[in-house]
């Protein structure tokens, strides 16, 4: 079954006042949505921390992977006509369960943005080998979702993939 990622995330800090207002329950919001764009150094340590991520998957290495994601990674796996909603635990059963064949899985034309502790990238996947029976190669628009950590480090929150673009032979 060929496997795309649709990840999920939000991440929310409480606002000033944050509580009732107006007799109502307020929601969380965020309060500076400043981003800008990364610098070279930045992009360098991101980029890196993503292949990092793209190379477990290709090995199936699920320690690396583990150690790459936040304990509440959550993604949604789209592939054949199928959705599916998976944790960090399921998302590292899945890959070792997984069929597919990938010879390659790198990122390419990458650009990112930092935000306060939280940084977002915009990737064409490089990927070839074999799904469902197909082999081929595609690009695959990729959106990721990064957290920074206490250590300084970056980790793996979420992504999003769009659709697919088959490369002729």
């Amino acid at each position: 079954m060929r496997v795309q990622v649709a990840i999920i995330a939000c991440l929310l800090l409480p606002s000033e006042g944050s509580g009732q207002h107006h007799g109502t329950t307020r929601p969380f919001v965020v309060r500076s949505a400043a981003g800008r764009a990364a610098t070279e150094r930045e992009s360098e340590v991101l980029r890196a921390t993503y292949q990092r991520f793209l190379d477990a998957i290709h090995s199936r290495d699920t320690v690396a992977m583990r150690a790459m994601m936040v304990p509440s990674y959550n993604a949604l796996m789209a592939g054949d006509s199928l959705i599916e909603h998976l944790d960090r635990h399921s998302r590292l059963r899945a890959l070792t369960a997984d069929t597919d064949r990938i010879t390659q899985l790198v990122a390419r034309t990458c650009r990112y943005w930092v935000y306060p502790e939280s940084a977002v990238g915009h990737c064409s996947v490089d990927e070839r080998g074999t799904f469902s029976g197909v082999t081929g190669h595609w690009f695959v628009p990729v959106m990721t979702f990064f957290v920074h950590v206490e250590d300084g480090s970056w980790r793996v929150a979420s992504g999003m993939t769009g659709e697919p673009q088959r490369v002729p032979d």
